[in-house]
């Protein structure tokens, strides 16, 4: 395509102006292509993060939106079960360009509508810690993502890492849940 028919990686380091490619083995057009989606993918997740911080920032500033979301419980809750009906739709448009992109708007909106009252309904300093440590997850598997794609890595070598997180997280979670119940349903004055 350009000239290129396949530059080695040499030493572990990738030089992308030399025009090394993406993983080791790849011909320029596929890494091309697999930069291509990497940013794609994250374009639609920066997209995402944006809606969901306006519409939060909406439906807690602006009070009427708040208020009409706490005080009508049966629209909340529609709001709660509307992402899981979403999902039957973005699984059946998913390979339906404009539309699949439509269904991921919405969905990411009633989430949003949903993050709002729970950000009004609680203590600013959660809300900001549960938005630094967010950034700092979303930041760090950036960076990541970015890093191990240059070296031609995956994730691969991670499951059971990430499973004994999860299992670690459930657990602590459940044991917060049962033995300290009070903390969980105590009203700040």
């Amino acid at each position: 395509m350009f000239g290129y028919t396949g530059v080695s990686n040499k030493g572990g380091e990738v030089d992308l102006e030399s025009g090394e490619t993406l993983y080791p083995g790849l011909s320029y057009g596929e890494n091309q292509l697999r930069w291509g989606f990497i940013r794609k993918v994250y374009g639609i997740l920066a997209a995402q993060i944006v809606l969901t911080t306006i519409v939060s920032s909406v439906t807690v500033l602006y009070s009427p939106i708040n208020d009409l979301l706490r005080g009508n419980s049966g629209l909340l809750l529609f709001l709660c079960f509307l992402p899981l009906i979403l999902l039957w739709p973005m699984y059946i448009y998913r390979q339906k360009h404009p539309l699949n992109l439509v269904f991921l708007g919405i969905f990411t909106a009633t989430l949003s509508l949903t993050v709002g009252v729970s950000c009004a309904n609680t203590d600013g300093r959660i809300v900001l810690e549960a938005l630094i440590l967010t950034s700092a997850v979303v930041s760090s598997l950036t960076g990541y993502t970015f890093w191990a794609s240059k070296k031609g890595k995956d994730f691969s070598y991670l499951g059971p890492f990430l499973f004994t997180a999860l299992m670690i997280l459930l657990l602590t979670s459940f044991i917060q849940v049962v033995f300290t119940p009070h903390l969980l349903f105590h009203n700040p004055p």
